[in-house]
C-alpha cells in the first residue's frame, strides 16, 4: 500500500534534465487517492484539476500553478456532507543549489545535479490552504439570530434592583 501512495506522488514528477528555456504546461486531476497518499483526511470525494505553468530561464525556474475542483466537506453545523467548490493558486521560483530546501514558501532550491521536480507537495498544500476555515453548506438556512429587540429586554425585576441600588447611594 505503501507503495501505491508513493507512486501516486511520484505521477507528477517534472523531468529538468533537457528541459528547454521559456514556458512549459502541465496539467493533472487529482481524485481522493491523491488526498490519501498524503494521509490528508478532512474531505472525501476529490474531485480537483491543476494546471501548473513553468517558465525556466536557465538555472532559475518559475513555477506558477492554480486549481479549481470540488470536494465533499462536513458541515460544520449539522455535521452532513456537502460539496464544497474550491479555488487555489500558488507561486514560487526553483533554483538550483547545493541541498534541497524548501523552507522559504517563494523559494524552492533543489539539488545541482537533481534531474527532476515533483510538485506534488506544493500542489498538496496549494488545495488544502484553500479550504476554508468555516465549513457551512451554502443550501442550508442561516441559524435564526434573536432579534435585537428581544434582547434589549431587561427583566423587570433587575430594574427594581438597579433602583435600590441608586437609592442607597445618594
Amino acid at each position: 500500500m505503501v507503495s501505491a501512495k508513493k507512486n501516486i506522488k511520484n505521477q507528477f514528477k517534472i523531468n529538468l534534465s533537457g528541459l528547454e528555456d521559456g514556458e512549459h504546461t502541465y496539467s493533472y486531476h487529482l481524485g481522493q487517492d491523491f488526498f490519501d497518499a498524503f494521509q490528508y483526511t478532512e474531505f472525501d470525494k476529490a474531485d480537483i484539476d491543476v494546471n501548473l505553468r513553468l517558465s525556466k530561464h536557465g538555472n532559475l525556474m518559475r513555477v506558477e500553478m492554480d486549481s479549481k475542483g470540488e470536494v465533499e466537506l462536513p458541515d460544520d453545523r449539522t455535521g452532513e456532507p456537502y460539496t464544497q467548490s474550491l479555488e487555489g493558486n500558488m507561486h514560487f521560483v526553483l533554483q538550483y543549489g547545493e541541498k534541497y530546501n524548501d523552507d522559504d514558501d517563494e523559494l524552492i532550491i533543489i539539488p545541482f545535479h537533481s534531474p527532476y521536480f515533483n510538485p506534488a507537495q506544493q500542489i498538496y498544500e496549494m488545495v488544502v490552504l484553500s479550504v476554508p476555515m468555516k465549513r457551512l453548506d451554502p443550501s442550508q438556512p442561516e441559524p435564526l439570530l434573536p432579534e435585537e429587540n428581544e434582547a434589549e429586554k431587561i427583566d423587570p425585576r433587575w430594574n427594581k434592583l438597579k433602583n435600590l441600588l441608586n437609592n442607597k447611594t445618594e
